[in-house]
């Protein structure tokens, strides 16, 4: 058997090293055959934990990738390297960017001297923005509406990374 209880699992579908979709129980996780592509997988991780201090209807479970940026083809110009497996997280409604990079650490289970070398960033249209300790992390993402907070992930949409070198956390 599972060395952890199935409950304590969550399965999720990863493109190119990007969460795209969480399965609850109840989904068929075999997706349409118009839906695979070389680079989908499905990823088994720890399921993230509610953020207990605070009511689960306030809370947005989101994805976190793993990103480097790299020069591209001409000067002064970069592009997003995605690396590693994403994972999620609960992120509270009002929680900044320095209480998420805590978790983050804590659940990653790094080192301060580790987790002090990669950058908390959005992501969107290929353009990583780090998030200053201050920001407001569900804002910063778009998710910060009422009718925006749901427990499923943003596929492809502005999307949390961890930026820094593949060798780290």
């Amino acid at each position: 058997g599972l060395p952890v209880p199935p409950e304590a699992l969550q399965l999720f579908r990863v493109d190119g090293h990007v969460g795209i979709q969480v399965y609850t129980p109840e989904d068929a996780v075999i997706p349409n055959a118009d839906e695979i592509s070389k680079t989908m997988e499905l990823s088994l991780a720890p399921a993230a934990k509610h953020i207990p201090s605070m009511d689960p209807n306030d809370q947005q479970l989101v994805f976190v990738c793993h990103c480097i940026e790299e020069p591209a083809g001409f000067p002064g110009s970069h592009s997003i390297r995605y690396h590693s497996n994403p994972f999620l997280v609960y992120i509270g409604s009002d929680d900044f960017a320095w209480m998420v990079k805590q978790r983050i650490r804590q659940q990653l289970e790094v080192a301060e001297e580790e987790f002090v070398l990669w950058e908390l960033c959005v992501v969107q249209d290929g353009i990583a923005t780090p998030l200053e300790d201050s920001d407001t992390v569900l804002e910063a993402l778009g998710l910060d509406l009422p009718d925006t907070l749901k427990e499923t992930p943003q596929a492809w949409g502005p999307h949390l990374a961890l930026q820094g070198p593949p060798n780290k956390p």
